[in-house]
């Protein structure tokens, strides 16, 4: 070999083995640091300028430790919390700049006060109707507020109006902050007072039932006496199934009020209102029974017998509207929460357009469940206009009939009202498959942490005059026993 080369290679094994074996190693490899050399400030500024990327506060941490091993798990865990937030706090702000300036459509103060999901929503709006940009540009900042926050369902029939109509639905809204914990619930009841109204009902039921069959033992062996010509049974007989008839329409009476002690959907003022008349009923009944019960001749029997049917004729069709009044609660209650839902589902539609999916197909179901809503909500308000004039109507015999016919319309659009939102219903499980598709991780109960707000038309207020108690079905025992007492 040639001396030159020979020299070379001397060289260069003298410059290799001065380099440290640790350079070889992957590039990356960060270099541990004493805990003494871990002060805060070395830890602050390595996680802000090196951790940029960390996904989570888990992540920041165990990256953080492999270069600060010594270091106080507390204080990196504290670190990387406060640097996340405050780098999460900073990507909205910026979100929300870059969004107001692309959104020249909508006034700036609107656009920077109302949640990103919702904004988004009008945007998925925009995409398929583009006079929706126009049409908010032209409104004043408080109905485009109200605007934005209505469901695409609603914006949608606004859109349908002419200029004037709109203005003028739009006038009739109001923005309103939603009270989570009073979201489904009109008034707070105690929990002994709701056990209590609970056990109430449940012994009425009990005693109705009861006294139906009493009634009906009564009554046949009234029937067997008059057809034996037995005078002196006949008049035991009378007497006993008219006690069982006045017991059955206490018992229905209670059966109501104990529902409204326990229905959260009534306000104070709403619950006392009809508390005080079903009260009044209670007593006008159990007068006419202790008239029956010191009754001792057939004509005195006769006569406060009358008194007790024709107390029941006066007061049932008002009895009535009290019990479709309980139904439409059942509706009521299911409406509000869809509504609560679907708010939810737009919110989760835009988490997920901002992560970049495609979320079309789930979109327009959302659109078509939102639809079902807002015609549920429309059913639901025609029929509370028909007990509401019901309602104010007075028990006479002139408006016997007439109150009848507005409880049956009204019972007839609450359930179209319930019909709608179980398609509703078949709908959101459609929905939910569709995002669980797109993310199998979605969470659709996330609450949000921001406050929420909600529009409300100052005329038709979903939940007021509500109560809560029976199906339909069950309901129905209320007219059974009343009307045997009738025939007899």
């Amino acid at each position: 070999m040639p001396k030159n080369k020979i020299t070379i290679l001397i060289l260069s094994i003298m410059l290799f083995s001065l380099i440290p074996s640790g350079a070889f190693s992957q590039q990356n490899q960060p270099v541990a640091v004493q805990s003494d050399e871990a002060s805060p400030a070395a830890i602050r500024s390595h996680i802000r300028t090196q951790l940029k990327d960390a996904e989570s506060v888990d992540d920041c941490v165990r990256k953080a430790k492999t270069r600060f091993p010594g270091a106080d798990p507390a204080r990196l865990r504290n670190e990387c919390t406060e640097f996340l937030h405050e780098a999460a706090q900073l990507k909205k702000a910026n979100a929300q700049q870059e969004a107001t300036t692309g959104r020249q459509w909508l006034a700036k103060t609107v656009a920077e006060k109302a949640p990103e999901w919702r904004l988004k929503a009008a945007e998925r709006l925009a995409d398929a109707q583009p006079k929706v940009k126009e049409f908010i540009g032209s409104l004043d900042e408080e109905s485009a507020e109200k605007f934005i926050h209505l469901s695409n369902a609603e914006k949608a029939r606004i859109l349908a109006m002419n200029a004037p109509a709109a203005a003028a639905k739009l006038a009739k809204l109001k923005l309103v902050k939603i009270n989570k914990e009073m979201q489904f619930k009109k008034r707070v009841i105690a929990e002994q007072k709701l056990v209590q109204a609970e056990k109430k009902f449940q012994q009425a039921k009990q005693k109705y039932v009861q006294a139906q069959t009493a009634f009906q033992k009564a009554k046949k062996a009234f029937d067997d006496a008059v057809a034996q010509g037995d005078e002196e049974a006949a008049k035991e007989h009378a007497k006993e199934f008219l006690v069982n008839t006045a017991d059955m329409i206490l018992s229905a009476l209670e059966k109501i009020k104990e529902n409204v002690e326990g229905n959260d959907d009534l306000t104070e003022e709403e619950a006392s209102e009809i508390i005080a008349d079903l009260d009044e009923k209670i007593k006008l009944i159990e007068d006419a029974k202790a008239d029956v019960e010191a009754a001792e001749t057939k004509d005195e029997i006769k006569a406060a017998g009358k008194v007790i049917l024709d107390a029941w004729e006066r007061m049932k069709h008002r009895i009535r509207l009290h019990a479709a009044r309980i139904i439409k609660s059942k509706v009521s209650d299911v409406l509000g929460r869809a509504e609560a839902l679907e708010r939810k589902l737009e919110q989760t539609m835009a988490r997920l357009e901002e992560q970049g999916y495609d979320v079309s197909g789930a979109d327009d179901l959302v659109d078509e469940f939102g639809e079902k809503i807002a015609e549920a909500k429309d059913k639901f308000n025609e029929a509370k206009e028909k007990f509401d004039e019901a309602r104010d109507l007075t028990d006479d015999e002139s408006t016997q009939e007439e109150i009848d016919e507005l409880v049956s319309e009204g019972k007839q659009l609450v359930r179209e009202a319930h019909d709608l939102l179980k398609e509703a219903h078949t709908l959101l499980k459609e929905i939910v498959k569709e995002i669980k598709g797109i993310d199998p991780e979605v969470d659709l109960e996330e609450e949000s942490a921001e406050d929420e707000y909600e529009v409300v038309d100052e005329e038709n207020t979903i939940t007021e005059d509500d109560t809560s108690g029976e199906t339909a079905e069950e309901e129905g025992t209320e007219e059974t026993g009343t009307n045997e007492t009738e025939q007899s």
